[in-house]
């Protein structure tokens, strides 16, 4: 009889007491190898098996009864090592799913969560030329927020995991320095390298003209020496200090007027005088009692310069003056005060609805964004101040113009 057909017997329960005694020491047997071979996870070849089965046979019979035994454990084996290459190859391939998925899928999973500086906001007509998220983000801040200091180009390198290595560079310059700010985005959070290339005016940068000073946060005119009060001092402590600059030298001036005056008249004061040179021009905004709606200096350029970029020109009109479309009257905007109004009121409707670059740049800033919108639909645009980029000559000219009440300047990094 072969063993087949004793397994055969014993499973349909024919066997005497002794057969199945017999039948149940050889399974207990093999179940103990199969343990044995799992915990040491090694599999001894055939031979060691069949001297194993020579110094203990657990089965006396025939020639016939002892090959069925052996082609048993050859059975025995096949099968452990079978289970062992499959459980090899399943946790083989589960381990490089993970490893692929740690390298090449989580850090764009976890990113996703975070701002995405180069997220495409835009693509120029007939060429493959892409405008970004935070390209655009800082093009609207800096217009804004920024007089002297306009960027609209962010290159952006990812790192994953929600980190990107940034740069800002210069798109023009006028003392032939061109200045490239680097630092690191981190899930949401910018370190900038040199954090002096970019300045928010100070909150007393322009004096605000007497006939609203009564209705500013922070007053400047002083009634006991009659004077403006700012951040070079007195006026004749700010006008005397412009004696003392470098006659080849470019600064930032700052210029405060005697009164808010409509944008049509800045813009042609400033025509006729040859300003053009980032020239821009601080807004009053007040609240339905008259106060000013913001604590630091906002306002836009006149005629920017840097690089073309595209947006949602339907939501916000005008939001650039540098469009990437070639049939788009944007660039030629600054003349017409209806389309400068759309242009202001459509920087504050986006950075409204995009507030993370605030986040980003300034920490935290809370800006009456309706409020300022508001305003300007109501009374327009009504300067009160100017930035511009300029020489001695040229400050010269403005220390002694009709009209301003305050000016310093700062040199131009």
């Amino acid at each position: 009889m072969t063993y087949r057909e004793l397994l055969k017997l014993y499973q349909e329960g024919k066997l005497d007491k002794a057969q199945t005694d017999e039948v149940e020491h050889a399974i207990e047997k093999q179940e103990a190898i199969s343990e044995y071979l799992y915990e040491k996870e090694e599999i001894p070849g055939l031979e060691v098996l069949q001297r194993q089965e020579k110094e203990e046979v657990f089965v006396q019979g025939n020639d016939a009864e002892s090959e069925e035994e052996q082609r048993f454990v050859k059975m025995i084996q096949k099968t452990i090592r079978r289970t062992f290459l499959k459980m090899g190859v399943i946790v083989g391939t589960g381990v490089l799913a993970v490893v692929l998925c740690v390298i090449f899928v989580l850090p764009q999973v976890v990113s996703a969560f975070y701002y995405n500086p180069n997220e495409v906001v835009g693509i120029g007509e007939g060429s493959d030329i892409t405008t970004t998220r935070m390209s655009l983000d800082l093009s609207v801040y800096s217009e804004l927020f920024w007089p002297g200091s306009y960027r609209n180009t962010v290159n952006a390198v990812a790192e994953g995991y929600g980190t990107y290595n940034i740069s800002i560079p210069q798109g023009i310059s006028f003392g032939g320095k061109f200045t490239t700010v680097n630092g690191r985005l981190k899930r949401g959070k910018l370190t900038l390298y040199n954090t002096d290339e970019f300045k928010m005016p100070y909150g007393n940068t322009f004096m605000v003209p007497e006939e609203v000073e009564e209705y500013s946060r922070i007053h400047f005119f002083d009634e006991d020496t009659r004077q403006f009060w700012g951040p070079a001092g007195s006026e004749e402590e700010a006008y005397a200090s412009i004696e003392k600059l470098d006659d080849n030298a470019y600064y930032i001036a700052y210029a405060s007027l005697e009164k808010l005056t409509s944008y049509a008249d800045f813009y042609n004061w400033a025509k006729n005088r040859e300003m053009d040179a980032q020239l821009w021009c601080a807004v009053y905004t007040s609240d339905e009692d008259g106060y000013m709606c913001d604590s630091v200096p906002v306002g836009m350029l006149i005629n920017p310069s840097g690089s073309c970029i595209d947006w949602d020109r339907e939501t916000y009109p005008y939001l650039c003056q540098l469009d990437n479309r070639a049939d788009t009257d944007s660039w030629h905007i600054s003349e017409d005060t209806e389309k400068m109004e759309t242009h202001f009121i459509s920087l504050l409707s986006y950075l409204r609805d995009h507030p993370e670059i605030v986040k980003i740049l300034n920490g935290y800033q809370e800006i009456p964004y309706d409020m300022m919108i508001e305003s300007v639909k109501q009374d327009g645009l009504r300067i009160y101040g100017f930035s511009i980029v300029c020489q001695k000559k040229k400050l010269l000219q403005l220390r002694d113009e009709e009209g301003i009440s305050y000016l310093y300047a700062v040199p131009l990094d």
